[in-house]
């Protein structure tokens, strides 16, 4: 089948054949389907104005995903674990969102000079400037991520040691209190 292949925001590929529309793989002619034969061309579906729609939303979910992160840092600080279950939650959803964008892209960015070859000068600096700022998100997320895992274990580390204190002071006051039971025990010995 021969036709225009484009990507759409969703991610599928369309290709538009004399009436007929295929969508990745299948054809759609006057409402049936069928399994076409051959699927869209990927690199024909790319279009500049769908890479920069793709690497937006991509921006866009970084963004979100950074302002989790610094959400979790402060519920970290405030020991509050309740909301930070719930974040967590929402920290997934965003997460698995950026893998599913990241799939619908990984065709041009195995071949990203090429494909920048064909965006108008303004576009091409439009997705450098969004590819800069997916990266430097990415790398403040993932720096914050290891800033909360030392902090999270340090304070399981200082929960460890106040347990064991506590411990060992419940042991001494055991001691203790058995010691003083016995002297009066034989206080009372001694005293009949």
């Amino acid at each position: 089948m021969e036709g225009d292949a484009t990507m759409t925001v969703d991610g599928t590929f369309h290709r538009r054949v004399a009436g007929a529309t295929e969508v990745a793989g299948a054809t759609e002619v006057t409402g049936a389907t069928e399994v076409a034969g051959a699927t869209a061309n990927p690199d024909a579906a790319y279009t500049p104005e769908a890479v920069l729609a793709v690497l937006q939303e991509q921006a866009s979910l970084f963004r979100r995903l950074e302002a989790l992160a610094k959400r979790q840092r402060e519920l970290i600080a405030q020991d509050d674990s309740k909301p930070l279950l719930s974040l967590l939650a929402d920290r997934g959803k965003v997460t698995s969102e950026l893998t599913r964008v990241s799939e619908r892209i990984r065709q041009v960015r195995r071949d990203w000079p090429a494909h920048r070859e064909r965006f108008t000068p303004e576009d091409a600096d439009r997705a450098d400037r969004l590819i800069g700022e997916i990266g430097d998100r990415m790398k403040r997320v993932i720096d914050s991520d290891e800033q909360d895992a030392r902090m999270l274990s340090l304070k399981k580390q200082q929960a460890a040691g106040a347990i064991a204190s506590t411990s060992s002071s419940q042991r001494a006051l055991s001691a203790y209190g058995a010691g003083g039971t016995q002297h009066s025990r034989v206080d009372e010995i001694h005293e009949s």
